[in-house]
């Protein structure tokens, strides 16, 4: 296990007692005098968006079951110990350092520091609507037992996409929504910036996978939140989703290309190779023959005068790739590239 470095008011021993209530969990019964909520960034080499995201909680309602933001910087250190000592003080800002790349590692890290908090997962590049924190609280209130929750997002965009091109991005580049109405979900859906649960539960589930997730050594570098939920879900719950709950994921520029876009394709179907079991000679001869069409399909389109005719099966491609590379990967392959596409 790697070296730890914890600062702030979650220090060991100290004030981590004078800031949780004791839980007494009886089965599945969940009970305490008051909530505590914490939340949870985990922080690699974006400073100046961490700063923006601790302004815009100082800016939140923060009601007396908030007990305070607590930001993991994993891998290497490159500055966001300055930034939570310059945060505002009514955040009561913890910063903890994990030498391990895996954000899934340094998740879990923190689970080891909690009893039963309830944990709502942020990013380090989003900016949080004055009133998600209080819609967090009041829904985990009234939902001790058996759920877990998550709000929709919207993109920040460092500078604007073309309108075809939103299309084919993923919800992270583009918003995600279920509607206006508080409604039971029944399916991994909510993105990892913007979702919520009750410590215990997630450790109850196995904690968060260390194969899956930014930093991941098998290139499965996207997904470590839907996992927790597709087995927070299998248990038993159910997830609540919160109109209310809403944060803005800033998007760069370079996020916004045909050259991402195509990146990120190949990345969600190696995801989807790694997670298939299926690896028959006609699953295979499906996807081969995917393949062959859209590369017969990327070479007439290619002096396609429209954008997008001209990416559509490039980027499909791509996905294919992907999921092929995925399906066949050794076990413990390393992924070249450590740091993921969020």
């Amino acid at each position: 296990m790697g070296r730890i470095e914890i600062h702030g008011f979650l220090a060991f021993g100290t004030v981590l007692d004078d800031v949780r209530q004791p839980l007494a969990c009886i089965g599945r019964q969940r009970m305490f005098d008051t909530l505590k909520t914490v939340i949870v960034i985990v922080s690699h080499d974006r400073c100046h968006l961490l700063e923006r995201t601790l302004a815009s909680l100082a800016e939140c309602d923060l009601p007396p079951e908030y007990a305070g933001v607590m930001v993991v910087e994993n891998g290497r250190q490159f500055g966001a110990e300055r930034a939570v000592a310059m945060a505002d003080p009514r955040l009561h800002a913890t910063y903890i350092f994990e030498p391990s790349s895996s954000k899934s590692q340094a998740l879990n890290r923190v689970l080891e520091q909690l009893t039963d908090e309830f944990i709502v997962y942020l990013d380090d590049d989003v900016r949080v609507e004055p009133h998600t924190v209080r819609r967090y609280i009041d829904a985990a209130t009234e939902h001790v037992q058996g759920f877990y929750f998550g709000g929709p997002t919207g993109a920040d965009y460092e500078q604007e996409p073309p309108e075809w091109l939103r299309e084919y991005m993923p919800a992270s580049a583009t918003g995600f929504s279920l509607g206006e109405a508080t409604r039971r979900v029944d399916r991994p859906c909510f993105l990892g910036f913007n979702w919520a649960a009750f410590s215990a539960d997630i450790r109850r589930v196995g904690g968060f996978p260390e194969h899956i997730g930014p930093g991941a050594p098998r290139g499965q570098t996207i997904g470590e939140e839907s996992e927790v939920q597709r087995k927070l879900l299998a248990s038993g719950m159910n997830g609540l989703y919160l109109p209310e709950a809403m944060v803005w994921h800033y998007v760069p520029k370079d996020r916004c290309t045909t050259t991402w876009v195509k990146k990120r394709s190949h990345t969600s179907g190696l995801v989807m190779g790694l997670q298939d079991s299926d690896r028959g000679l006609v699953s295979t001869g499906k996807t081969v023959s995917r393949i062959v069409v859209f590369l017969c399909l990327t070479i007439v389109l290619s002096t396609c005068w429209s954008p997008r005719w001209l990416w559509w099966p490039r980027f499909k491609l791509a996905y294919y790739l992907g999921f092929l590379q995925g399906r066949y990967r050794r076990p413990g392959s390393v992924s070249p590239s450590p740091q993921a596409i969020p």
